[in-house]
């Protein structure tokens, strides 16, 4: 079994903020975009 620290909570953070993202895209918030692609660079950048 993986240890769920194993990439620091980057991944925890990036979920959160992926959902988060779209909670606001959902109700119509611009600056949900903003969030939703910085949840984007973190998995992008600092996910293995």
């Amino acid at each position: 079994m993986e240890n769920i620290f194993a990439h620091y909570g980057i991944d925890w953070l990036a979920i959160s903020l992926s959902l988060y993202g779209a909670y606001l895209l959902g109700n119509k918030v611009k600056v949900g975009f903003i969030v939703f692609a910085i949840s984007n660079v973190f998995w992008c950048v600092f996910y293995d």
